[in-house]
């Protein structure tokens, strides 16, 4: 069951082959926002108003491909959307921020038919997953193994270091450590 947070739908209107719809975030979730593209229960919500489009199709459909994905602008909490049936197994959906700026364009997303027999057959197998724990059995030895390493101080001695290995005189440490000194200020920058 939905929680309240994929509960955006607001309103929904047609007008001939479209569907316009307003859809938000409850208050208590809207400063959330600020931390994706766009808030997945929004585009959840913006995904509600295909039951609004004018149709005869019996079957169940279930989103299968993004085609011309466009995010124009990130953060947004409330949204005004516009979706049309391009073809009869495919939406194309346009949001709009409530300023009228534009956020999110979706040239198509196509749907693919599924049947009550294939959502069955999945369900609770938990077989197919991609991911899954393992423990990797380690060896008992009494001595644990070392990592060989070196630490070099200069260009120099790390051309010589390369030197030694390819002629075979040494063997290739696991690691090299190198100091990494700076003129002037410095700064710490991770990326």
């Amino acid at each position: 069951m939905y929680g309240p947070v994929f509960r955006g739908l607001r309103a929904a209107w047609r007008r001939g082959d479209e569907v316009f719809a307003e859809i938000a975030l409850p208050e208590e979730h809207r400063a959330s926002a600020v931390g994706f593209g766009i808030h997945p229960a929004l585009l959840d919500a913006a995904l509600h108003a295909k039951a609004f489009l004018a149709d005869d199709d019996e079957r169940t459909m279930l989103p299968f491909a993004w085609n011309g994905l466009t995010l124009h602008a990130a953060g947004a909490a409330t949204l005004r959307i516009r979706v049309v049936r391009p073809t009869a197994d495919s939406l194309a959906l346009d949001a709009f921020d409530e300023t009228g700026a534009p956020v999110l364009t979706a040239q198509s997303l196509v749907f693919r038919p599924v049947t009550a027999a294939q959502l069955g057959a999945t369900a609770g197998s938990g077989g197919g997953s991609l991911f899954g724990v393992d423990w990797p059995q380690v060896p008992r030895s009494g001595e644990v193994p070392t990592p060989s390493w070196v630490r070099l101080s200069d260009a120099e001695e790390v051309a010589t270091l390369a030197d030694d290995v390819l002629t075979g005189a040494v063997e290739a440490p696991e690691a090299v450590v190198l100091p990494a000194v700076t003129k002037g200020p410095t700064t710490a920058r991770w990326t």
